[in-house]
């Protein structure tokens, strides 16, 4: 859950809508109950048009010594059986860490084309971190495109990443068709499975 989440389904779903076919891997069946986003039984109406999802699943990381959920390498394996099935011409991937490392393992193997977007706690935290800097830095210099912002767009060259490399995302475009006046209220109060008073409720869409 989160604006990431939020940002790749309402991009699948405007990719999957121009006749393009989506395939998104993912871990979402198996992190974390905290990060999880509850969909209700009803799920399948919000599967948008030509877009499927392919998640790792707790039952499939057999147990091994030491022990870790292995996030990027099984969704790296997951991610180049569906490049392999279903003829994926393009990785595009967000959050470095794990996905954007996971598609840089499938690109390795596939031979496709990666772009990769990355988060404000990808950059503040981890490219910060002796932990993961070396890494990072290193799929930064090999990917084909990445998507980011025109202020860290120094930093990315100082990196090594060639400027031609380097995309700007400067705009989140709200689609129209799910958010306008026309549009039915959503169910609130059963969604919470509380009261919530008929008064008026305001979404602001942005940071604070």
């Amino acid at each position: 859950e989160g604006g990431v989440s939020a940002r790749v389904y309402w991009l699948a779903k405007a990719i999957g809508e121009r006749g393009h076919k989506v395939h998104i891997v993912t871990n979402a069946q198996e992190v974390e109950n905290e990060y999880r986003e509850q969909i209700e039984s009803n799920e399948r109406e919000y599967m948008p048009k030509n877009v499927h999802v392919h998640s790792t699943g707790p039952d499939t990381n057999p147990w091994h010594i030491p022990f870790s959920k292995a996030y990027a390498e099984r969704i790296a394996n997951l991610a180049v059986e569906v490049i392999k099935k279903y003829d994926i011409q393009l990785i595009d991937s967000y959050y470095t860490l794990p996905y954007g490392i996971a598609a840089f393992i499938a690109k390795s193997v596939s031979g496709r084309p990666q772009v990769i977007r990355h988060a404000g706690s990808d950059i503040a935290k981890l490219l910060a971190s002796p932990s993961y800097n070396t890494l990072f830095e290193a799929v930064f210099q090999r990917v084909d495109r990445i998507v980011t912002v025109p202020p860290l767009k120094e930093m990315f060259l100082s990196l090594g990443v060639p400027k031609s490399r380097i995309v700007f995302d400067t705009k989140v475009s709200v689609d129209a068709k799910a958010f306008n006046p026309k549009v039915s209220p959503f169910p609130l109060s059963s969604h919470v499975r509380r009261r919530i008073p008929e008064c008026p409720i305001i979404t602001y869409i942005g940071k604070i």
